[in-house]
């Protein structure tokens, strides 16, 4: 084993000791569905939720269709279906993907081969008779929308549908009778470039480039079902099965195993990757909810349980470094990452340089493993330069751009730090 080897094994030892600290006492609880402090409250189990930066998040439940808004990071809630006219029926609702929250303002659910929407935040529904035939319709397991009008549904098979106004009309786009499984998930991170993940036994990934009207299928795994995709940036995506997690750094061409079992006994059932190194995965048993957090991109992994249903429908929500939300079948769960980001840093080693520091226009690193990836943090913990390091010769990185202050540079196992001028 080489000295450098033995350095990493060292430094992500001490790191994994000395990080775990996202221990269940700082995750504060903002909903219940049998009692809680919101305006409304259902207690059929949820089955679906997203938050957005601004603290503003969304929450439906199976059954009786109930769907609630907060505006304040979960301290309140109010019921946004309350229009008589429309009648809510999501018994057969398969999971929370056959819903779809763009914004708190734009919402989507189907049930029956009906499409439920509101542009408003709920004030008004529109209720629109899919266009798709309703042999079809009862098998759609994913909703996924880009803006107000462009969006896809999946379902059974690997048959992906595309609409462009909203939900009214739809198209098929793509469609494999010899899928096995159907459309988990779907996620693009911008217009043009989106992920599907498909699949039961045999994972596998659909790509598209221009925007969803056409699309290409890979397997890439098998013997698990898919639990979770993420895919923050034109590089990175990220997919968790029911026992491993994989990395993507070509926008979904390869895919590598990053780890196996980061939750040990329980498995996966949901994930969230906010950027190349921030990530959040849920999973559990009927009693516990247990989440992992990872801050180096899923090397290394803190967990904690959580009073909450996790063994069939667990929630991830990541809107920013700061905060984080986590949910079962019957409890959602905040933490706020705004100080703790950068304690789960890994430890400063003096031996790596980095040069000039400070620094104005560039920093050039050495000692980091050639083919590594350096990331670069500010205070909070929050990425905002990457680069892969070179065979021979330092990594030099442009930081002409970057604000005055503070910054870490890590790769996952070692961590040094530079002043910004």
């Amino acid at each position: 084993m080489t000295l450098i080897k033995m350095k990493q094994i060292v430094i992500t030892l001490i790191f994994i000791l000395t990080t775990c600290t996202i221990a269940s006492a700082q995750w504060t609880k903002v909903y219940q569905t049998d009692s809680c402090h919101c305006t409304y409250f259902t207690r059929w189990p949820l089955e679906g939720m997203e938050f957005f930066g601004d603290d503003s998040g969304v929450i439906c439940a199976e059954g009786d269709g109930f769907t609630a808004l907060t505006l304040n990071g979960g301290t309140s809630w109010d019921k946004i279906y309350d229009n008589p006219n429309v009648s809510w029926n999501f018994s057969d609702l398969i999971t929370g993907r056959n819903s779809y929250f763009l914004d708190v303002n734009h919402i989507w659910f189907c049930s029956n081969s009906i499409m439920y929407h509101t542009s408003n935040g709920g004030k008004d529904w529109e209720l629109d008779t899919n266009q798709i035939s309703n042999a079809e319709a009862n098998t759609i397991q994913s909703i996924y929308f880009v803006d107000s009008l462009t969006g896809f549904e999946g379902g059974d098979g690997y048959s992906l549908f595309r609409t462009s106004d909203g939900g009214k009309n739809w198209s098929l786009v793509y469609d494999s009778a010899s899928g096995d499984g159907g459309v988990y998930q779907i996620k693009f991170c911008t217009p043009k470039l989106g992920l599907a993940l498909c699949g039961e036994y045999l994972t596998y990934i659909l790509r598209t480039t221009d925007g969803g009207i056409n699309w290409t299928n890979d397997t890439v795994g098998r013997g698990f079902a898919p639990t979770g995709l993420s895919y923050p940036d034109p590089r990175n995506a990220w997919y968790t099965d029911e026992l491993r997690l994989y990395h993507s750094t070509d926008s979904g061409l390869t895919w590598n195993i990053v780890t196996d079992e980061p939750l040990g006994y329980g498995g996966i059932r949901s994930s969230c990757f906010l950027d190349s190194i921030h990530g959040i995965a849920t999973g559990g048993d009927p009693d516990t909810l247990k989440i992992g957090y990872t801050s180096d991109g899923g090397k290394s992994w803190q967990t904690t349980t959580l009073d909450s249903e996790g063994s069939y429908e667990t929630f991830t929500s990541f809107p920013d470094t700061n905060i984080a939300y986590v949910g079962g079948r019957d409890a959602l769960y905040k933490l706020n990452f705004q100080e703790l980001a950068v304690k789960v840093l890994p430890l400063i080693d003096s031996s790596l340089q980095i040069y000039p520091n400070p620094a104005s226009e560039t920093v050039s690193i050495t000692s980091f493993e050639a083919g590594s990836t350096a990331h670069l943090l500010d205070i909070l913990g929050r990425e905002v330069l990457y680069g892969t390091v070179p065979e021979s010769e330092p990594l030099t990185l442009d930081v002409s751009s970057l604000p005055s202050g503070l910054y870490y540079i890590i790769d996952g196992v070692s961590r040094t730090k530079f002043v910004k001028e």
